[in-house]
């Protein structure tokens, strides 16, 4: 049985649209400094404002300059099927992440080089008592920092507390898709035992590290060193407390 030409191309274009799924356009910010509605977002054709997330037909790419974006309002919302990748040292700023997902499925934040600046003491959120997305880790180490510069809210609205404990809010951060936690509920003083917890979570030779400083807490992915520079650490450690114990 013969299917005719025009029928053909219907079933292909069909086909194509199906394959490629609902996000047709991707949004590339043009560099720069500004926010999203400034028109610096290319479409592959023009140059125009962001129509904000929360449609599911847009995925977006940030990979130079500084954007100003994530504010109480759509444009902080990640939903349906939106996606946000942020690489090639870009830097984005704004009062809060948030991930407020209503079809359950998980959205993804690619993260892969670069800053992402947050004002707000509850930078993290979640439309939801959990958090139904999160914010991947891709890159080298040492290439991509989160900060959270305001620390008044309360212990549970502070960063640490939030890859701190396992679940829940706890599962905001991943690394090359594996979500990572410390186990350490943070209680505002227990640092170190948070970090201890996330350097024995390693993946894929990086592990997570918070550090804290003027009232703000930063989220660093680290390398585990090499076997040659720990044997190297312990030899240098080794012979400080033998000069140490000399004197």
């Amino acid at each position: 049985m013969m299917i005719n030409t025009k029928r053909r191309i219907s079933i292909f274009v069909l086909a194509a649209t199906l394959a490629t799924g609902v996000n047709a356009v991707t949004l590339v910010w043009d560099g720069g400094t500004g926010n999203f509605t400034d028109s610096n977002w290319d479409d592959g054709t023009s140059l125009q404002t962001h129509p904000s997330y929360g449609s599911g037909s847009f995925d977006t790419v940030i990979n130079t300059g500084t954007v100003n974006g994530f504010t109480n309002s759509n444009t902080a919302d990640f939903t349906s099927d939106d996606t946000l990748t942020i690489s090639g040292g870009a830097v984005v700023e704004g009062d809060f992440l948030r991930v407020n997902n209503t079809s359950n499925t998980e959205n993804v934040i690619t993260f892969e080089s670069g800053t992402i600046n947050l004002s707000s003491f509850n930078a993290f959120r979640s439309g939801f008592g959990g958090f139904l997305g999160h914010l991947n880790f891709t890159g080298a180490a040492d290439s991509a920092t989160v900060t959270q510069f305001d620390l008044t809210g309360t212990t549970n609205q502070k960063m640490a507390n939030k890859i701190g404990a396992d679940g829940g809010v706890g599962s905001f951060f991943a690394i090359d898709g594996t979500m990572v936690a410390s186990g350490v509920s943070y209680d505002g003083t227990n640092l170190t035992e948070v970090n201890s917890g996330l350097a024995s979570n390693a993946v894929n030779g990086r592990y997570f590290e918070i550090t804290e400083s003027g009232g703000a807490q930063t989220l660093h992915l680290r390398a585990i060193p090499e076997p040659s520079a720990l044997s190297f650490f312990a030899l240098a450690l080794g012979g400080t407390l033998l000069i140490r114990r000399r004197r």
